[in-house]
């Protein structure tokens, strides 16, 4: 069998051999990233690639991580992230949750530890309305808004071809679960349950199966992030779970830590 002359270009259905030193170079140049870079924290980027190799290779995926999961019984809002950072071949446990209260949100995030932090600790709440039927497009325009403003003032907010980019995060409020999109989009879901990050099909599958057993919601939190770390390098325990419930007297909702598992 005659053997192929390693400098002819590849053709279709033929394997394309990446020089090393070509590997190298991306690796020096940016595919170091993918695992997170040592001069860097440790990353939160769930399943995006990396730019290809110079001469066309395969992209390398950046580190996925991190499992939020949200649900609501239409009263209470329970929202819980497990406590996995990764970078490079390295998983440790953050003592920053990625799940906590801002004003009457809570908020759970994926993405960036970054983008969490400004969420936290920078981010002004805006006040929701009272009426729920004008909820859904005040996330859309004041509470995204503010989120927008608050992510650029942090030196988070990024575009790509023109189009402003911000990162996942699930919000109850009100008794009702929102996941907010990369691109802004804001998304009720109508199964009541929702989760974002590297370990989501994972825990909604957990969720899913979870719903008519009559458990509570923290019990069905817990098992979805609990499948998910069992399944998913990327997640890990200990896990935080902060419920927001809406009160049947004056209709402002009240938030609460609940112990971590």
């Amino acid at each position: 069998m005659a053997s192929r002359d390693p400098t002819a270009p590849a053709t279709a259905g033929t394997a394309k051999e990446v020089p090393l030193q070509a590997v190298q170079a991306h690796r020096r140049a940016g595919g170091a990233r993918a695992a997170g870079d040592r001069g860097r924290p440790l990353s939160d980027q769930c399943g995006e690639a990396n730019p290809p190799y110079p001469d066309g290779g395969p992209p390398i995926p950046k580190a996925s991580m991190t499992a939020i999961v949200g649900i609501t019984d239409g009263r209470t809002v329970v929202i819980a992230g497990d406590s996995a950072g990764v970078g490079g071949g390295v998983t440790q446990p953050r003592l920053d949750a990625k799940v906590f209260i801002n004003g009457p949100y809570v908020i759970g995030y994926t993405s960036s530890f970054r983008m969490g932090q400004i969420l936290r600790y920078a981010f002004k709440a805006p006040v929701p309305p009272e009426d729920d039927e004008g909820l859904h497009a005040f996330m859309c325009t004041g509470f995204i808004n503010s989120v927008r403003e608050g992510l650029k003032d942090g030196g988070w907010a990024s575009k790509n071809n023109e189009q402003e980019e911000g990162g996942s995060f699930l919000v109850g409020v009100r008794g009702r679960l929102f996941e907010i999109g990369e691109d802004y989009q804001v998304g009720e879901l109508a199964d009541g349950y929702s989760a974002v990050g590297c370990g989501a099909e994972i825990a909604l599958g957990a969720l899913h199966a979870t719903g008519d057993t009559g458990m509570s919601l923290e019990a069905r939190a817990t098992a979805a992030l609990e499948a998910a770390a069992h399944f998913s390098t990327g997640v890990r325990p200990p896990f935080t779970i902060v419920g927001t419930t809406k009160s049947a007297t004056d209709g402002h909702p009240g938030s609460e830590d609940i112990p971590p598992s």
